[in-house]
This record gives structure tokens, sequence and C-alpha cells, in this order.
């Protein structure tokens, strides 16, 4: 499987994924739900609309998804210059980042995190995660604590039900 072809298995994963758990914390009765999944090469994976269907108040949510198998820290990692690019393309009401890390979903509204106040170090990192080839260049990584996140959900059965569906 070439580099490109696990990104796009990992990131066609990561948004079946999201999209059932979205589906699962917006309830239907109270919101009408509509997901959009970005191009593979947009900085924002997915974009979503809910509706309240009482009072037709519609909320819009871009959203980047990763995963953290890392048990090294006890923080969800964000890099600097994703950061930049995902704020850069982000025009909708609130920014999500959402992390999958030790069997949970953390949702974090990076519009209400104050960077200046985050932990950050300078690491030495491969520049294209998937690629075994990849050269290692030095990157400033932002640790957010994840009690800064708007939500915690656990997420098990969600890769457990695409397990078999998708690669790992």
């Amino acid at each position: 499987m070439t580099t490109q072809e696990r990104i796009d298995a990992q990131e066609a994963k990561y948004r079946a994924i999201t999209t059932q758990l979205l589906n699962d914390i917006f309830d239907e009765e109270k919101y009408k739900l509509n997901i959009y999944h970005t191009p593979v090469k947009c900085f924002i994976d997915l974009r979503f609309t809910a509706t309240t269907i009482n009072t037709n108040n519609s909320y819009t949510y871009d959203v980047e998804i990763k995963e953290y198998t890392n048990p090294k820290y006890d923080a969800v990692i964000i890099k600097s210059e994703k950061l930049k690019r995902i704020k850069a393309s982000h025009y909708n009401e609130r920014l999500i980042y959402l992390v999958y890390k030790d069997g949970y979903a953390y949702l974090f509204d990076l519009d209400l995190i104050d960077f200046n106040n985050i932990e950050s170090k300078l690491i030495t990192q491969k520049k294209i995660e998937y690629d075994d080839n990849s050269k290692y260049i030095q990157e400033l990584l932002y640790f957010i604590p994840c009690d800064l996140a708007i939500l915690k959900k656990p997420c098990k059965k969600y890769f457990d039900t695409y397990r078999d569906i998708l690669c790992d």
C-alpha cells in the first residue's frame, strides 16, 4: 500500500467513525444533522450543520480529526503549522478538534483555547506520519490538556464497528 493509500484509508476510517459519533451526540429528535466530508487534501476533515428541529436555529462547525495512540503524553497534541492551516481554512461558527485517544473521543473548541497558555515543545518527528521513508523535521507542538475538552465520550464501539471494514 502506498503512503497516499494509507493516508486515504485512515481518513476514510476516521470520517466514518466521526459521522456515527456525531449522529449519536446530536439527538435526531432535537437536531437535523448535515455532515459534509471535505476532500482529503483539505485542512479541515469535515463540516457539519446541526439545526434544531423546534426552533430551526442552525449551527455550523468545522472539524479536524486526529487519533493518538502514544501513551507518552497525558495531553493531545496539535502541530503549530497544522493549527495555523486549519484556522486559516476555518470559516464556520466553531472550529472543533476531535481527538480519539485511549478509548475516548475528545472534542475541543479551538476558538476557546488560549494557546499562549498551552505548553509547547520543539520536537523532532517524521514529516509524513504514514511514510516509512519520511525524513525527520523539527516541529513546534502544542500539548492541550484533556480537561479542556468541551465533550469527552467513550468511542471504542465506533472503532470496533469499522475495524473489519477499513484497514488500520
